[in-house]
């Protein structure tokens, strides 16, 4: 197992790249939008792009991350039908939720559901890659999302001067076409075949792994954006503040693209491989780079004066170090959680990651309810972060217990 590590270190650099280059366009485009749209802006997107979030989401029950463990141990025309066909069916289930909850603002709801559909299917593709160990198509596709939606975002904003909302929609629909085609090309034409006999118990199949690997995800998905849902809700007039809170969670992503560069090679090897210490052995020498960088990355963030941001994000962004400290702990947290999830999940053990994202919904969704009416985004971020503390110590208790238990 010693010379797994060294090998990791290509995959992981192609990894690191592409988190890396979506991290810059990614902040490229928040800087765009905070200049540009202002942080009410940033807050109508946070909440639309949470819609998208959220369809990719149900989706995933079926062509989501259990395909990575699922390619190969089952046909590949078996998977393509079931997943197809749920991807159709969670595009209704998401305009329900959608539409009885009401968190993605009304005139962006039927774009929130093609964006998602969209979004969903080369996700799906990107899936197969992976469990294919086609770690370069797919990091190439991670690539190619933010860079071209960056592109086309100066386009509008700078070039045609057409700065809104609706352009940079727009600009989601030119990206995301441009990504699906890319990954149907990198995909292949000869592997696009569906076997629709059995399709019901096809899908059954896949759901049985699947909606524990994504009920996991959707729980995740509330832990980081229920709070920014909670306060556009229960605050007056707070999508500048939904905004602000937004800006923390992109710095915490960048943060975190380092963890998901290794934990994309980690999940694709332990699902691949069959020796237990080996697969502890792997996650256990990414944990320990992931923390060291995670908490070194948090404390320099923290430290950023309030004024250095209002110089490049522009004056409305009032608040935003305070709620950088408030986001800290879980920063550090999901560090250490990005890895910890990968490793179960590449073994197929999907009920931990599930169980650690309920155990921090939970506290956080009563925390968040209780303290946001009264002090509105410093709790809002207090509750993201004690959703993410709950989640790493849940995981971090299960891997200790298996590492003891195993020896």
């Amino acid at each position: 197992m010693k010379q797994s590590s060294p090998d990791s270190r290509n995959p992981v650099m192609q990894a690191a790249l592409a988190r890396y280059t979506l991290m810059l366009s990614a902040l490229a485009t928040v800087w765009l939008n905070g200049r540009y749209l202002g942080t009410e802006g940033l807050g109508t997107i946070a909440l639309l792009s949470t819609g998208i979030l959220l369809q990719v989401m149900i989706s995933g029950c079926a062509a989501g991350g259990a395909l990575v463990y699922l390619v190969p141990r089952m046909p590949m025309p078996k998977l393509m039908a079931a997943a197809s066909l749920w991807i159709a069916l969670s595009t209704l289930a998401a305009a329900a939720v959608m539409v009885v909850t009401g968190f993605v603002p009304g005139e962006w709801l039927v774009h929130a559901l093609i964006l998602g559909w969209m979004q969903s299917c080369f996700f799906f593709l990107q899936q197969l890659m992976l469990g294919r160990e086609r770690v370069q198509h797919y990091n190439a596709l991670i690539a190619i999302q933010p860079m071209s939606l960056l592109v086309f975002q100066l386009f509008f904003f700078v070039v045609f001067h057409d700065a809104s909302v609706m352009s940079f929609v727009i600009c989601l629909y030119l990206s995301f076409s441009l990504t699906l085609f890319f990954a149907v090309r990198r995909w292949g034409s000869r592997d696009f075949t569906w076997q629709f006999r059995g399709l019901t118990h096809s899908l059954k199949e896949v759901l049985a792994l699947g909606w524990k690997a994504q009920a996991g995800n959707l729980f995740h998905l509330y832990n980081l954006r229920g709070p920014a849902v909670l306060l556009d809700k229960l605050v007056p007039q707070a999508r500048s503040s939904v905004g602000v809170l937004a800006l923390g969670l992109y710095a915490a992503e960048a943060i975190w693209n380092v963890a998901k560069s290794m934990s994309t090679v980690q999940y694709a090897r332990i699902a691949n491989m069959g020796n237990p210490h080996e697969m502890r052995v792997l996650t256990r020498y990414y944990l320990k780079r992931s923390l060291f960088f995670t908490t070194g990355a948090t404390a320099v963030l923290v430290c950023i004066p309030e004024s250095w941001f209002a110089a490049i994000l522009g004056n409305e962004v009032s608040g935003l170090q305070q709620t950088l400290w408030w986001l800290a702990p879980g920063m550090v947290a999901n560090g250490s959680s990005i890895i910890l999830a990968h490793y179960f999940s590449g073994k197929g053990d999907y009920r931990r990651t599930l169980r650690a994202s309920m155990f921090g919904a939970i506290p956080a969704a009563c925390a968040g309810m209780g303290l946001i009416p009264v002090f509105g985004l410093s709790a809002a971020a207090a509750a993201l972060s004690l959703a993410l503390v709950v989640q790493a110590l849940y995981l971090l208790w299960w891997y200790r217990r298996e590492s003891l238990t195993a020896h």
